[in-house]
């Protein structure tokens, strides 16, 4: 998965920006009737709980802190690491005697309680089972600076285990952008909600395991603000079906694609449909290859996309449609795809329906696009390496300028509903970069539509169980290898309630 919840930890839903963090904050205190200080000592006791259970056996402890609340917090869990006569030293940014106000404090308390300090560059003791990455928090931005680039750098090269607390040095809370060098921890606590920055994009290299801690003897405020994001984890099954159904009762798909001498991308995303538990699936490609879709699969319904009058029938009929895989950008495709754009019915685009809409933009109807950060950067004239930086932007400007419900798809997929709701898949791995993936994921969401569900709740049902079929596969063979055929094989027993 590209986020494990540690077992101790709280198993957030909703996500925050750092502005909501910092409201979050103040929220605390005033329900808690605490001060600042007071949550920082019960951050700190989080981080050492948590520590203690992550790594019992871990004795020499390295904190690195910087001068502000990140730091505070470190200073406060290397005292808890003191009293429970663990070998730990600090190295400070700032020499003691310029540290203020609470960070001050908790400084000479540690420091009291005989607490070991060095004064960067001063590293102190060589070696260390953990190092504990305090330096920035939610707040720094932009490109590290001196002396932060070097101590990053440090830490990176040590073979001891990294927690970062809140978010690694060098990550953007915000956007999950990283700066070079950023820390590689293996494992980033955060506390009092999951940040943006932490859960997509190209931060997913850096946080390694990711837990949220709870506070001790904290009630939550009444009104925590939220901008209505939620992180989706777990398995989304079906209900288990009536004894009088029948193959009518669970709909149409119709998959049309397969026109650039590519149909194994419309096979894929066929087989996906019917293994979702669509009653028919029809596939529409060039005669010429319509006998390879039929050596692989003799289940599905077979129509020549040259057949305009047979087309216009088969749209009216279907329940759902999915264009895109392997359709091509040739004359031919660009026929069909307006042809399905006038339609009302519940559509799919992806793959080079998308590259065609990026070169027509324009608003569509009872749709969902299904972009990666290659087709969403074609879909609003920007560069990949800016729709990776700026995914939620990308995502709610793809939903604006298309007017359709948004799969942004990468490491932490972003999904937004017609109403705006946006939903972050909390499952997922690296193996699934690999062919074909995207057009498994099409097909699940328009058999899942077929059968009735809701167009939104189908995009986060089959995101959902795409990413945790992929999840439970890698469990059992590793992530190299796995092939987007795979998933196939396990779809019905993953979709079926009573299947465990």
């Amino acid at each position: 998965m590209l986020q494990t919840f540690a077992t101790n930890a709280q198993k957030p839903e909703l996500v925050y920006s750092v502005a909501q963090i910092r409201q979050l904050e103040q929220a605390i205190c005033l329900t808690n009737n605490i001060t600042p200080p007071e949550l920082m000592a019960k951050v700190g006791k989080a981080l050492y709980d948590f520590f203690a259970q992550r790594w019992p056996d871990a004795n020499q402890v390295k904190v690195f802190v910087g001068p502000g609340h990140n730091g505070g917090d470190g200073w406060v869990f290397a005292r808890h690491a003191l009293q429970h006569d663990k070998s730990v030293s600090v190295v400070t940014v700032l020499p003691i005697e310029y540290l203020e106000g609470d960070l001050a404090e908790v400084a000479a308390t540690y420091v009291a309680d005989g607490g070991v300090v060095s004064v960067w560059p001063d590293q102190g003791r060589a070696s260390c089972d953990v190092v504990v990455d305090g330096l920035l928090g939610i707040g720094a931005q932009g490109t590290l600076r001196s002396p932060y680039d070097a101590i990053v750098e440090a830490i990176n090269r040590c073979d001891a285990q990294v927690l970062a607390i809140d978010v690694p040095t060098g990550l953007n809370a915000d956007t999950g952008e990283i700066s070079l060098p950023c820390v590689h921890a293996q494992v980033t606590a955060t506390v009092l909600g999951l940040k943006w920055g932490l859960v997509t994009g190209n931060a997913l290299g850096v946080v390694g395991e990711l837990a949220v801690l709870p506070l001790d003897e904290v009630a939550s405020p009444n009104n925590i603000p939220t901008n209505g994001v939620h992180l989706t984890q777990g398995r989304m099954p079906l209900p288990k079906r009536q004894p009088n159904c029948h193959k009518g009762d669970f709909g149409r798909v119709l998959l049309v694609g397969g026109l650039d001498n590519m149909p194994g991308a419309i096979c894929l995303a066929a087989e996906a449909a019917a293994r979702v538990g669509a009653g028919y699936v029809q596939v529409a490609s060039h005669s010429k290859y319509l006998g390879q879709v039929l050596s692989k699969k003799s289940d599905f319904l077979l129509l020549p996309l040259e057949d305009d009058m047979a087309l216009s029938q088969a749209i009216e009929q279907a329940s759902a449609i999915l264009i895109g895989p392997g359709l091509g950008q040739g004359r031919l495709a660009k026929q069909v795809l307006a042809k399905v754009l006038t339609s009302s019915k519940p559509k799919l685009l992806d793959a080079d329906a998308l590259n065609l809409l990026a070169e027509t933009p324009m608003a569509l109807d009872n749709a969902l696009i299904t972009p990666h950060p290659g087709e969403a950067a074609r879909l609003l004239a920007k560069s990949s390496s800016w729709v990776q930086v700026h995914r939620k932007e990308t995502l709610q400007a793809l939903a604006e300028k298309y007017q359709a419900a948004v799969v942004l798809k990468g490491a932490g997929t972003l999904m937004q509903d017609h109403q705006g709701h946006i939903s972050v898949c909390g499952c997922g791995n690296p193996g699934m970069a690999v062919a074909g993936m995207g057009d498994v994921l099409g097909g699940m969401i328009v058999g899942l539509v077929a059968q009735g569900l809701p167009m939104d709740q189908a995009m986060v049902m089959g995101v959902m169980n795409h990413a945790g079929i992929s999840d439970s596969l890698v469990a059992q063979s590793g992530e190299a290898g796995l092939m987007a055929s795979d998933l196939l094989l396990h779809l019905s027993a993953w979709i079926n309630a009573d299947v465990t």
